[in-house]
This record gives structure tokens, C-alpha cells and sequence, in this order.
């Protein structure tokens, strides 16, 4: 696949600080879903703020497989509080279907340092992949309270949203339907996505608003 092109630390940093002094801002999200991708410009991006000072806290979304534990202590440091993890699906059926190779032990251990170091920790599934069954999603939920035994962690359910271009989204285009729930207003805010020149245009370009579709 592509390598995801990320911003260098220094750019980030500049943005932070352009946001703080003018406009006063003290929390940001640093949204990426490969933020740790790049482990060697977290390392700078940390130590840059952690030279700057500038009493910040923010949060950022990152691969589950992509994360050093060793970085966790360092991204305490410089002000990370949460962290939301892209779990997917405890379920090794479906893990095969979208590629993904869990460790569980390595989440539960991973878990621990973002506790132990004062970052929270939330984690994101995804529910309605094509073949899933009953059993595939009790796995995410034995997997979510053996996890809440052991550690403290806030979990979210997506429905599966297949983007274009994705080996998912060409295989069953033909089958997505327009998700009424997420319409009305049930993931994105309501007082959008409700303007009938919204939905007008969600229904006219399912490829552009794919999003809407499950």
C-alpha cells in the first residue's frame, strides 16, 4: 500500500503555538490514524514541546500495531492524555478479512502503560463487516470486559462506513445501503446532515459521502 505522508515536527509544533498564543488554546487533537506511524518525529515532536514548555495536553488516534510502549512515558510527558485505538474486531475471523494481526497480550500491556502513565485510553470497534456473526461480535464484548477487569479504558462501536478505493468497498458497492440512523444524525451532527440540500447530495454521491453508507 501507500505510506501515509506525515507533517514533520517542527510544522506541527509551529501550528500549536500559533494556536495558543493568538486564540489561547490549550487542548488539541492531533488526528491522524498513523499519528505513531513515524515513531522517530514523535520523538522530536516531544522533545520539542517538552523544550517549549508550553503547558499543553492533547490527544491523538493511532493504529494499535504502530505503537511503541517504550514512547508511552515520553508522550505523557509532553502533555498526550488520550489515546484512541483502532482495535476493530477482537474476532481472528474477521481479523483475516481486513488483515489486521492482533497481539492481545501486547493491548493489555499497552493498556497498562497509558494507565500507569495518566493517559486514558479509548478504543474503537467496528460492527457489520459482510459474514459477521453473532459469535464475532461476542468476542469484542469478552474482549472489552476482560480488558476493563485489568485496566481502565472507554470503548466506542462504529458501523462499518467501506471507503472507496478499499479492497471492502469494491467487493460489495453493489450491496451498501443508505444508513437512516446516520442520516438523521446518529454519528454526525444533526443539524447538518438534516438540511434536505445535504441529504439530497448524500443520496446523489454515495462514492463522495461513502460515509453514510454501511
Amino acid at each position: 500500500g501507500v505510506l501515509p505522508r506525515m507533517r514533520s515536527a517542527e510544522s506541527i509544533l509551529g501550528e500549536i503555538k500559533l494556536l495558543k498564543q493568538r486564540y489561547g488554546f490549550e487542548k488539541f487533537g492531533l488526528e491522524c490514524d498513523y499519528f505513531l506511524f513515524d515513531k522517530l518525529k514523535i520523538k522530536q515532536l516531544c522533545d520539542l514541546l517538552l523544550k517549549e514548555k508550553l503547558s499543553i495536553v492533547w490527544k491523538t488516534s493511532t493504529r494499535i500495531e504502530d505503537v511503541d510502549p517504550s514512547l508511552i512515558n515520553f508522550m505523557a510527558k509532553a502533555g498526550c492524555r488520550l489515546i484512541l485505538f483502532g482495535i476493530e474486531s477482537a474476532s481472528p475471523f474477521i481479523q483475516r478479512i481486513i488483515d489486521k494481526k492482533l497481539n492481545f497480550s501486547f493491548i493489555t500491556k499497552l493498556l497498562s502503560a497509558c494507565d500507569k502513565n495518566g493517559i486514558d485510553s479509548f478504543l474503537a470497534f467496528i460492527v457489520g463487516f459482510p459474514d459477521e456473526k453473532i459469535e464475532d461480535l461476542e468476542k469484542n464484548i469478552r474482549l472489552v470486559t476482560e480488558l476493563q477487569q485489568i485496566v481502565k479504558c472507554d470503548v466506542r462501536f462504529n458501523y462499518l462506513s467501506p471507503l472507496p478505493g478499499t479492497i471492502l468497498y469494491e467487493r460489495h458497492k453493489k450491496e451498501l445501503i443508505l444508513a437512516s440512523n446516520i442520516l438523521r444524525g446518529g454519528t454526525f451532527p444533526q443539524p447538518t446532515v438534516n438540511l434536505k440540500q445535504n441529504q439530497r447530495l448524500i443520496k446523489k454521491y454515495p462514492l463522495i459521502f461513502s460515509g453514510f453508507y454501511a
